[in-house]
C-alpha cells in the first residue's frame, strides 16, 4: 500500500491533463476546448479541432516507459515485486480446444491501483513533446490558445487537452482557402 500511495503522489501532471487526475474532470477538458473555440471565433480566426482517440492506450504502453517510472517511484523493498508482476502478466483465453495463454509484452495491469499513474507517466511526456513541437511551428496559434493556468498561475497552452487517454487539439488555420 505504501508503494502505491507513494506512486500516486509523485506524478506531476501538465495543465492539459484531465481524467484520472483528482479535481480535473473530463468536463473541464471539454470546457477548455469550448472556450478556445469561442475565443478564436470572437477574434475571427480560422481554426479546427482534431480529436485523437487513443484506442487501447493502456495495453500499448511500453514496459520500458512504465518500468522507468516504477523504478523511480516505488519503495526499494517493493520494486522487485512490481517489476516481476508486470513482466509475468499473462491472459488466459478459453478456446474450444483448451486454454490459450498470451503474454502481452506491453501495457500496465488494468484494475491495479497504480496502473493509471504509471500510464499517465508514460503518456504525458509524449503529449508534451508533441505540444512543444506544434507550438514551435505555429507561433500565431500558440498565442491565440494561451491562457493562465488556474492550478499553477503560469501561462499554459489550451490548444491541447487530454482526457484520460484521448486528446483534443485546436489548430490555427493560416490560409483557409
Amino acid at each position: 500500500y505504501k508503494a502505491q500511495k507513494k506512486l500516486g503522489k509523485q506524478l506531476e501532471v501538465p495543465p492539459s491533463a484531465h481524467g484520472f487526475v483528482r479535481e480535473r474532470r473530463r468536463e473541464a477538458a471539454y470546457l477548455i476546448q469550448s472556450c478556445a473555440t469561442w475565443r478564436a471565433r470572437k477574434a475571427g480566426v480560422s481554426h479546427l479541432t482534431t480529436f485523437h482517440i487513443m484506442a487501447n492506450a493502456f495495453p500499448c504502453s511500453r514496459y520500458e516507459d512504465l518500468d522507468s517510472y516504477t523504478q523511480n517511484h516505488v519503495l526499494e523493498q517493493d520494486l522487485e515485486m512490481f517489476m516481476h508482476r508486470r513482466h509475468s502478466t499473462a491472459v488466459i483465453i478459453d478456446t474450444a480446444d483448451g486454454d490459450l495463454t498470451v503474454k502481452p509484452g506491453s501495457g500496465g495491469m488494468m484494475g491495479e491501483p497504480n496502473a493509471p499513474v504509471e500510464f499517465l507517466a508514460a503518456f504525458h511526456p509524449r503529449i508534451l513533446n508533441w505540444q512543444i513541437e506544434l507550438w514551435r511551428s505555429d507561433r500565431v496559434g500558440a498565442r491565440m490558445f494561451t491562457a493562465v493556468c488556474p492550478f499553477t498561475g503560469r501561462r499554459a497552452d489550451t490548444s491541447i487537452t487530454t482526457f484520460a487517454d484521448d486528446v483534443a487539439k485546436k489548430h490555427f488555420v493560416t490560409n483557409p482557402a
